[in-house]
């Protein structure tokens, strides 16, 4: 039920990211550390077929380079675009959403993914918005999904001058 109402919400983007709805510094950090984790578990993988095959013999650094790299492009493109969360976000139980509250588009999830190899960008994190660079270059929030399924099915504000209109304004 409650992934139906995100996924509702997200495909429609009607309702705005919200401040409440941010995914805390302490999950955004185990999302650094998770995704570190599967990565470094892709990219050993990768390496000892490469090497049992003898593509790779481990001598050529710059082939290495460009292993490394093209493995975390490719899983935090692959995962986001296809499901709006790496390994991290679906253990820690957030995602990637777009400021109106929408699924980020292909585009969005490319250059996000891409921004991630600015130098410091990792530091980006300690601003006062705990936003990282990839985060505001590409206009995607990483959302709480309890948060957010909270704030989707709280009832719409009342605004009492609706309910009680002064009588001023009906003469």
């Amino acid at each position: 039920m409650a992934e139906h109402i995100l996924d509702e919400h997200l495909s429609s983007g009607n309702s705005h990211v919200t401040p409440e709805q941010f995914a805390t510094r302490g999950q955004r950090f185990a999302n650094y550390i998770i995704d570190l984790i599967a990565i470094l578990v892709i990219l050993f993988a990768v390496a000892f077929v490469l090497g049992a095959l003898r593509i790779i013999d481990g001598k050529n650094e710059a082939a290495i380079n460009v292993m490394v790299y093209s493995i975390m492009y490719l899983y935090y493109a692959i995962f986001e675009a296809l499901t709006g969360k790496t390994i991290g976000k679906i253990v820690t139980q957030t995602q990637v959403v777009k400021e109106d509250g929408s699924r980020p588009d292909f585009m969005n999830i490319l250059g996000r993914s891409l921004c991630r190899f600015i130098p410091f960008e990792h530091f980006s994190f300690f601003a006062s918005s705990g936003r990282g660079w990839h985060d505001t270059i590409s206009k995607t929030y990483v959302v709480d999904n309890s948060k957010r399924k909270e704030a989707l099915e709280a009832p719409p504000a009342i605004d009492v001058n609706d309910l009680f209109p002064d009588k001023e304004k009906e003469e």
